[in-house]
């Protein structure tokens, strides 16, 4: 399996932290501007088994060209009211996209930085309450807040090959985590396309 992100945010995070360590060799990042996005899209879809493109916001240009080569739209949100306010308005524009094109865009929200905890898990709750009002769907699976995470943008690479110092608790929990969003990605992408 192959995999390509294309890095069109101007502040270049994604970049920056692909440069921090030598990257496997299945996966690029590439940094793109917004006017040549379809066109580097559509190169990568032939060499690479996913393309992944990093917008820099929901009223960023790049959003809508992202959108229109997307077979699915992942829009991560934080656990909090104004985020997930901001993530129904993108799913919006998926929606109208999808209506000028005449061919259903499949977009989902993904929250990240969840939290362990009661009030933590009350408040999950009912963002996802906001998000179902708007019928947003979302994925099952949350992204943790982890600092194995947190790590892992700072110093490049990948999780699993941190100095043990940066690991945290439970390295295994982590891995956990993304192999299960990996998964619900994975069959979602393949729902799509059998469809299409």
């Amino acid at each position: 399996m192959s995999a390509c992100i294309l890095d069109t945010d101007p502040k270049l995070w994604l970049s920056q932290w692909a440069s921090a360590k030598k990257l496997p060799d299945n996966l690029a990042v590439h940094q793109v501007e917004q006017r040549s996005l379809t066109e580097a899209a559509l190169a990568a879809a032939a060499k690479f088994d996913y393309v992944l493109v990093d917008v820099e916001g929901s009223d960023d240009a790049s959003l809508i060209d992202a959108v229109l080569v997307s077979d699915l739209v992942i829009v991560p949100t934080k656990v909090s009211r104004l985020d997930a306010l901001a993530a129904v308005q993108v799913l919006k524009q998926v929606r109208q996209k999808s209506l000028v094109l005449k061919r259903d865009i499949a977009a989902r929200v993904l929250l990240t930085h969840t939290e362990p905890g009661a009030v933590e898990y009350r408040i999950t709750g009912e963002i996802k309450s906001i998000l179902r009002q708007a019928n947003a769907p979302v994925f099952a699976t949350q992204l943790a807040n982890r600092p194995i995470f947190q790590a892992m943008v700072s110093f490049g690479g990948d999780y699993l090959d941190l100095p043990k110092q940066f690991q945290g608790s439970s390295p295994q929990s982590a891995h956990a985590n993304v192999a299960a969003l990996a998964q619900e990605i994975s069959a979602a992408l393949s729902e799509i396309l059998k469809a299409a």
